[in-house]
């Protein structure tokens, strides 16, 4: 990333576009776009997945108009099961976290709240959603929620480890971090440092 440009190196060593959501195994990008459409031009968020440049599905939110601040989209996460999550508007009465099948684009769920999502399990997203982590799965269920004590975390400070079933939360406190494991299965807490 150089600004707001998102860069990547091909195989052969060549700048090329880069991808600022989930990348599939055969180079599919599903990102957040802000497509601006006549006659308004107003910014209606829209999951899509392009490959090569090519667009394969586009899924939007027409009824919402908003982009995010200083334009930098939302991550975008794919958890093992092949659903794409992405969540819009956070902190507003038109919040939401939308679920979508990886292949095809289809929507699989769309659920009201406050969203930040941070990372993805075997079958589910992890989201910020107040000060708790919550759990949603593709079909849009709420299955844990557990209290972090803080309103914000950065999606580089959570680490999934899928094999073992578990989320670690870093959190920098003056000069030392703390780190807080856990269970992806039910959201109770393993460990703390």
């Amino acid at each position: 990333v150089t600004g707001d440009d998102y860069w990547s190196v091909s195989q052969a060593g060549r700048r090329v576009p880069g991808c600022t959501g989930a990348v599939l195994p055969d180079g599919t990008c599903i990102a957040i776009e802000f497509p601006r459409v006549p006659p308004s031009f107003d910014p209606h968020p829209a999951l899509v997945a392009r490959r090569g440049g090519a667009v394969l599905w586009s899924l939007a939110e027409p009824d919402l108009i908003w982009s995010p601040e200083f334009d930098v989209a939302p991550f975008v996460v794919r958890d093992g099961s092949g659903t794409a999550y992405a969540a819009y508007a956070p902190e507003t009465d038109e919040g939401r976290l939308v679920a979508a099948d990886a292949l095809t684009g289809g929507l699989r769920a769309r659920t009201p709240g406050s969203f930040t999502i941070v990372g993805a399990t075997e079958d589910a997203a992890l989201a910020l959603e107040g000060s708790s982590l919550v759990s949603v799965g593709a079909d849009g269920v709420r299955r844990w929620s557990t209290a972090i004590g803080r309103p914000f975390i950065f999606p580089q400070e959570v680490i999934v480890d899928r094999a073992r079933e578990r989320a670690y939360v870093g959190r920098r406190e003056v000069n030392r971090w703390r780190t807080t494991a856990f269970d992806t299965g039910d959201g109770g807490v393993i460990w703390r440092s």
